[in-house]
């Protein structure tokens, strides 16, 4: 935390008023023998309970009571089958810490408290049942150094884990039992109506309307303003000022966020070949089209450069 504080005091005091208390092991409380900081737990009870949720509120609690009545008695029997001392779970953690602890040096103090020497010393106090790394007071399966401890006085490791982690304390924890619940049919019958609580009319006059929030929009019911929305200027990206005021938009820049040029809106002015040259066939086919189109058409009446002789007509008559 020092080291914290020289390179940024304000990052430390962001960090302490975020309560670190709920998700640093550091600042856990070793009497509860847990080191979880996450919520895998109440993650998994929802995983099981999924279905159960979609249900009306009578059968969903049934369906929960019976899950955890099945739970307890196979809970119950699978422990009581095996010959084991600690958990399995446990077990493998523990498994896991010896397979480090032959790396670690034994220097013994006193008959209960020992240094050990690996990457770095420790003091571990057999005794008080505490270390320097705080691993085994936080989660009270012994770390690395308890296990080199407990080979070198020559005794299990699984003597030093905490007594939740027991096979007799298991058992214990599950040996209660949910009674089976029959249906409504066997269900006896009582002369003994239901009603429902009584009103009680509040002092005050009722209101209307909805309570509004604060940075609604009275305009625009539903909607809400832009109260909190830190603008930026659409020319330069600054958030000093706004496109009315930017300097940049007398010299004709528009300048986005990666420092290059913005395209304009629609479609590009400049076309490509290949669309030049499918506007021209076009326009050739049309042109070609209109005139055969007039070519066909006859006109009606009397030709325009045409006048007819009296003469002819007159002796043809």
């Amino acid at each position: 935390m020092k080291d914290m504080l020289e390179l940024s005091p304000d990052a430390v005091e962001a960090y302490v008023k975020q309560n670190p208390k709920c998700f640093s092991r550091c600042f856990l409380e070793t009497n509860t023998k847990c080191d979880v900081i996450v919520n895998n737990m109440a993650e998994t009870f929802n995983g099981t309970i999924i279905q159960a949720r979609s249900k009306h509120i009578i059968h969903m609690l049934e369906d929960i009571r019976v899950s955890v009545m099945t739970r307890l008695t196979t809970r119950y029997t699978e422990m009581l089958q095996k010959d084991v001392f600690v958990c399995p779970r446990v077990q493998k953690k523990l498994d896991k810490e010896k397979s480090w602890a032959h790396k670690c040096k034994v220097y013994p103090s006193s008959s209960t408290v020992f240094q050990d020497s690996d990457w770095d010393d420790v003091s571990v106090d057999i005794g008080n049942k505490t270390c320097t790394c705080k691993m085994w007071e936080l989660s009270g399966i012994p770390c690395k150094h308890v296990c080199a401890v407990a080979g070198f006085m020559k005794r299990n490791s699984e003597e030093f884990a905490h007594e939740s982690f027991l096979k007799e304390k298991y058992l214990k924890s599950y040996q209660f039992t949910i009674p089976p619940l029959p249906s409504e049919k066997y269900w006896p019958i009582v002369d003994y109506p239901i009603d429902p609580p009584p009103v009680k009319a509040m002092p005050g006059r009722p209101k209307n309307n909805r309570k509004r929030d604060p940075h609604e929009d009275p305009k625009r019911p539903g909607k809400l303003t832009k109260h909190g929305v830190q603008m930026k200027c659409s020319c330069c990206k600054s958030t000093l000022h706004n496109i009315r005021t930017c300097p940049d938009k007398a010299k004709g820049k528009a300048i986005d966020d990666g420092g290059g040029v913005k395209r304009s809106r629609g479609r590009p002015k400049g076309r490509s070949n290949k669309d030049s040259k499918k506007s021209t066939q076009v326009s050739q086919q049309s042109t070609q089209v209109s005139q055969s189109t007039q070519a066909s058409k006859k006109s009606r009446g009397r030709p325009k450069g045409m006048m007819l002789d009296p003469l002819n007509v007159f002796f043809t008559v």
